[in-house]
């Protein structure tokens, strides 16, 4: 399979992921309600926040080593030994963290709530965290097998299962715990198909038990990535517990889904990461570092206008959109617009910190996760008190912002690469001007009808797309043009 059909069927995968996921949060905010939707997440967040220890580096070693060991066929037993070991001591680890939850669940719990109500239900779907380790370790697999097929498609099947088993449950009306059990069956159906699978196409053939050698080198070579790892699940998942620690479950519920939304327009740049990091990488190595600042620019621009038009279309039926999801996710409006003001920075600093990563530069992203995750932090710890749900989006955008500001500084200061030049900061800062005088036109109107939405919808897209084809639409054109060639 060609680089670009591996990047398109990858891309195209996760685009289905995210929708996917976007359909189960709708379908549980909406069958429901915000308060068990917030109960779900934090569950989820307090067990997953573990699994880098489960897997211990096992993600990257597996993509590292198995490409190597199974281009030689004297190494491949050498290969099915590690994917077996692999597997077996991530099997391991997690019965023991699952087992450390079981015997502090009730002291974990007290910390987070008042009450010990979710203590049966955490008993049992702590041990997902077994599951959710294996699943990670089987993607790797199948990507360091290059069988991009099969990683494809548990990129979304996970999310598949869930949607499919939330539906069954509530049509036969059961309503105790659906959402655990859905997501708690979801994992365990994903690790039965990945196991068929790896016995297809005979993964743990050859394997010798006698000896995890082959493991224990893996974990030696890749444990560092652990802290890293854990660094970046604990900056996702520290607003959600940070929230069932000082706030409630409901207003954990409500601020998901903002999020949920909030992060659509970040499915833009995921996209183009896949599919640029490997020119990035070619690139580099041919030390062409003036054709990685044009593409870095040219994407930048087309990133930032995806997400002017989506937050122009938040500004707009925002309201709307959340009503979809039930009453109460009204009042997170303003939450939304203040986490896609941090998309959008994300958008306008572009490709930076993928830039950085096929640059052989990944310990600066580490350092520039924890100053991130500090200033979240402070932010809230601070805020949240006077602010509540605000003081977390806030601490939330801010760690965006901080993270993506310190990367394109790093390649700027580092390479000389440079996110944008003064025109292209004239351009952001009108397209910025064009959205707050569409927002306050619409605060100073109130609520609008459809036509009047409508016709502020147009008027916002007609402008932005008119300003990017004035100022960039033959410098663009040029330039792609370059990049066929």
């Amino acid at each position: 399979m060609s680089l670009i059909k591996q990047g398109g069927l990858i891309t195209s995968s996760r685009i289905l992921q995210y929708f996917l996921s976007f359909i189960f949060t709708f379908l549980v905010a909406k069958f429901y309600g915000a308060e068990k939707l917030g109960n779900y997440v934090f569950l989820y967040s307090l067990v997953s926040l573990f699994t880098p220890l489960v897997t211990l580096g096992g993600k990257q070693g597996l993509m590292y080593y198995l490409p190597i060991w199974g281009s030689k066929n004297e190494l491949k037993s050498r290969m099915s030994n590690l994917i077996t070991t692999s597997l077996l001591g991530t099997v391991v680890l997690g019965f023991l963290i699952w087992l450390i939850f079981v015997l502090f669940d009730n002291k974990i719990l007290l910390f987070f709530e008042n009450n010990l109500n979710n203590l049966p239900v955490f008993w049992w779907f702590s041990s997902i965290i077994i599951f959710e380790g294996l699943n990670q370790l089987f993607s790797s697999i199948f990507r360091g097998l290059k069988d991009f097929g099969y990683f494809s498609i548990g990129l979304f099947i996970t999310t598949l299962f869930r949607i499919i088993l939330v539906l069954t449950l509530y049509f036969f009306s059961f309503n105790s715990n659906v959402i655990i059990i859905a997501y708690f069956g979801g994992a365990i159906l994903t690790t039965l198909f990945y196991v068929v699978v790896a016995f297809k196409i005979k993964a743990f053939t050859g394997a010798n038990l006698k000896t995890f050698k082959y493991y224990f080198l893996m974990v030696r070579s890749f444990y560092p990535v652990v802290l890293t790892g854990f660094i970046l699940v604990f900056q996702d998942k520290f607003a959600p517990l940070f929230i069932k620690y000082f706030l409630n479950s409901t207003d954990l519920g409500v601020y998901s889904v903002a999020i949920k939304i909030a992060s659509f327009s970040s499915f833009f740049l995921i996209s183009l990461n896949m599919l640029i990091s490997p020119l990035i990488s070619e690139l580099f190595g041919k030390n062409k570092l003036n054709e990685i600042e044009n593409i870095y620019r040219l994407s930048t621009r087309f990133l930032a206008l995806g997400n002017y038009v989506f937050i122009l279309v938040v500004i707009t039926f925002g309201q709307m959109i959340l009503t979809f999801f039930g009453k109460e996710f009204k009042i997170v409006y303003g939450i939304l617009l203040i986490m896609c003001l941090g998309q959008l920075v994300n958008a306008i600093t572009g490709s930076s910190s993928q830039i950085i990563t096929m640059m052989g530069r990944p310990k600066a992203l580490t350092a520039f996760s924890v100053i991130a995750l500090l200033f979240s932090i402070a932010t809230m710890f601070f805020l949240t008190p006077y602010f509540g749900l605000y003081g977390v989006a806030v601490g939330t955008a801010l760690s965006l912002m901080v993270y993506n500001f310190l990367s394109a500084w790093y390649i700027s200061k580092k390479f000389n690469i440079r996110a944008f030049s003064n025109k292209t900061f004239v351009y952001f800062s009108t397209q910025f001007a064009i959205l707050a005088i569409l927002f306050l036109y619409k605060e100073y109107t109130g609520e609008a009808s459809i036509v009047m939405k409508s016709s502020l919808l147009i008027i916002g897209l007609v402008s932005l797309v008119l300003l990017h084809f004035k100022v960039f639409w033959r410098e663009d054109l040029k330039f792609i043009e370059r990049i066929k060639k």
